[in-house]
């Protein structure tokens, strides 16, 4: 819900697999608000060289904080407020969660990374990759692999200063911070076959049996449940390019058949293969449409 607050150009978007960007030039009067509230998290910069009117705050009796960039979880109600009568333009990443927390592990981060908002006051470098993004979107040149790459490098920016205060000393008797990223990427890069658990010690450079012992104690589940988990999630991101057929998909992140696939697929998100495709294509064409929605203005 906003008040006192328009868009004065057409909307120009991009979109990927998992990711679309949107760039709103609006024109707020004075006692500008509004309150927000989005299934899937998004990121927000405000554009130009201008101080930025924007201030958000994320509970009721909080006082509003000026920000240049801001992350914000799905589903998390958001108050802003715009210092008019002023007009500017800002950037809006919408992120599909479950991309966005694989990219996070890939980058070797960890995805709790992700559950609280983040608001930065400014941050030059985040403002230029946003701008330098902003501009292709406007030429019609931010291609998938661009767009990709420029918006992934807002997200490291902006978490960057979270991920390092995260500490590197393990839970006793548990994994590290390293470990744990050795681990991951090793299943996400060897989930194709099969990955016996005396290979991700070794990798830890642990025994086996200890190694078991301290991944469950860390992680709350055993290797071969987070396995079928990241084999999962990377089968829901196949599924949703909607290329491959599911007997395919199986093959590609390591189970035996579409049975086995269509078995541990299940028991994870309670949905078939096919059920799943056929839903994230139609949430697919919601997000597009969503991003037009002015509901999703800072």
């Amino acid at each position: 819900m906003l008040s006192n607050i328009r868009p004065i150009a057409p909307l120009i978007y991009a979109a990927t697999q998992g990711l679309v960007a949107d760039l709103w030039t609006v024109e707020a009067h004075a006692g500008a608000r509004g309150q927000h509230i989005a299934r899937d998290p998004r990121f927000v910069i405000v554009l130009g060289s201008e101080p930025s009117p924007l201030s958000l705050h994320d509970r009721t009796g909080e006082e509003a904080q000026t920000v240049r960039a801001v992350y914000i979880p799905g589903s998390v109600p958001i108050t802003s407020q715009i210092a008019g009568p002023t007009k500017f333009e800002h950037l809006d990443l919408h992120f599909n969660a479950r991309y966005l927390a694989s990219c996070l592990t890939e980058m070797g981060e960890p995805s709790h990374l992700l559950d609280q908002p983040v608001y930065l006051t400014e941050d030059s470098g985040v403002l230029a990759i946003a701008e330098t993004l902003a501009e292709d979107i406007r030429r019609g040149t931010a291609g998938a692999v661009l767009l990709d790459c420029l918006a992934l490098g807002i997200v490291a920016k902006m978490l960057a200063s979270r991920s390092s205060v995260q500490s590197d000393e393990p839970l006793r008797g548990g994994l590290t911070q390293d470990q744990l990223t050795q681990v991951d990427r090793l299943m996400r890069t060897e989930m194709h076959r099969r990955l016996p658990v005396s290979e991700m010690a070794e990798r830890a450079g642990l025994s086996e049996s200890w190694f078991a012992h301290a991944y469950r104690k860390t992680r709350g589940e055993t290797p071969h449940r987070a396995l079928q988990a990241i084999r999962v999630d990377t089968a829901q991101r196949l599924l949703e390019e909607n290329r491959y057929s599911i007997a395919d998909v199986a093959v590609m992140v390591g189970f035996a058949d579409q049975a086995h696939l269509t078995r541990a697929f299940r028991t994870v998100t309670g949905e078939t293969p096919g059920q799943w495709r056929r839903k994230s294509i139609s949430e697919q064409d919601r997000t597009i449409s969503d991003s037009f929605s002015q509901d999703n203005v800072g």
